[in-house]
Parts: structure tokens; C-alpha cells; sequence
């Protein structure tokens, strides 16, 4: 429970940080921080309960629109698909994880596709996300147990 705890708290940190311009690179490039920090925690916190919890604080927190919009729609499911590929593809968790990350970026893009700031966001969220997972693989938690891999 403490690590379900610790990474709720970190999800609504992150989603404060995504809402302000601190993490503004250049005017217009914007690292998705929390869809990064999503499919990374999604790897210590197995129970679909617990990811679904994260994902709907998340998303409470970047409530764009009052209401329902399509960006809100845009951004759960590409955390879900995001988390699914990260949990399911057959590679090594850091392949599957940059893979995930990389398919999450070009989901939630798309409803504004610009080819260069789409690559250079693409390369923030990758380090982003090797950063993370290396982070947490050295804060070593006995509950923590990262896989290989399902195959």
C-alpha cells in the first residue's frame, strides 16, 4: 500500500507540474511528464484498480474543458494503450516501456501533428521515461519487483 500511496502522490504532483509552463521547452515543446510517469508507475503497480486510480487522477487534475471533451477522451486512452503495450509487448521491460512511451506521445499528439516539434517531444519523453525507470530500479523497495519479461 505505501508504494501505491507514494505513487499516487507523485501522479498528482507530476499533473500540477504538466498544468503550469515550467516545463515549457522553447515556447512549444511540452514533455507529456505525466503520461511518462504513468506507464513507468504502471510497472511497480500491477492491479488494474490501482493504474486506473492513477489514470483518473491524472486526468482529473488536467481536466482541460469543463464537461467531457475529446482531449480528456484523447488523453485516458492513451494512457491505457500506453500501459497495456508497456505490460504486454514481449521485450525487456526498458524496450517495452520506450515503446509504450513512444506510442502514448504520438496518441495524444494527434490532434495536432507537427513533424519537428513531434520528434523533439518524442526524444524528451524517451529520456524522460529511461530516466524514470532507472530512478526507480535504484530506489530499490523490497515490494518492488520489476519483471523480465511475460515470454
Amino acid at each position: 500500500m505505501l508504494v501505491f500511496t507514494a505513487s499516487l502522490i507523485l501522479t498528482a504532483v507530476v499533473a500540477f507540474i504538466q498544468t503550469t509552463n515550467w516545463i515549457l521547452l522553447g515556447n512549444i515543446i511540452k514533455p507529456d511528464l505525466i503520461l511518462v510517469t504513468l506507464v513507468t508507475l504502471a510497472l511497480i503497480n500491477h492491479s488494474w484498480i490501482r493504474r486506473t486510480a492513477l489514470i483518473t487522477t491524472a486526468a482529473l487534475i488536467l481536466k482541460f474543458t469543463p464537461g467531457l471533451a475529446l482531449l480528456d477522451f484523447i488523453f485516458v486512452g492513451a494512457a491505457l494503450v500506453a500501459i497495456l503495450l508497456a505490460g504486454f509487448l514481449p521485450w525487456r521491460q526498458p524496450v517495452s516501456l520506450l515503446v509504450a512511451i513512444l506510442v502514448g506521445t504520438v496518441m495524444i499528439n494527434v490532434d495536432h501533428l507537427s513533424l519537428l516539434p513531434l520528434i523533439y517531444e518524442l526524444i524528451l519523453n524517451l529520456l524522460l521515461g529511461f530516466i524514470l525507470f532507472n530512478l526507480l530500479k535504484l530506489v530499490h523497495v523490497s515490494e518492488i519487483k520489476l519483471q523480465k519479461s511475460r515470454f
